[in-house]
């Protein structure tokens, strides 16, 4: 897969910035700018991990998503 190269480098860097974004959050609950920015790195990892073929990493990314919109 041509995919993988580039989403193992992409999947890194979103995983950093979703671990800062739920640091924020968890500092100061009612910050719900870190909850949509999360939904945001969780929405684009989903895809990155869907296009490179990495299906498990795809669903869970969607059911964080989802649980994060409830």
């Amino acid at each position: 897969m041509t995919e993988l190269p580039f989403f193992s480098e992409e999947a890194s860097e979103l995983l950093e910035q979703s671990d800062a974004a739920l640091l924020h959050w968890s500092r100061d609950r009612a910050d719900r700018s870190q909850v949509t920015e999360l939904k945001r790195l969780l929405h684009t990892l989903k895809g990155g991990a869907r296009m490179a073929g990495i299906r498990a990493m795809g669903d869970l990314s969607h059911e964080m998503e989802s649980f994060l919109a409830a």
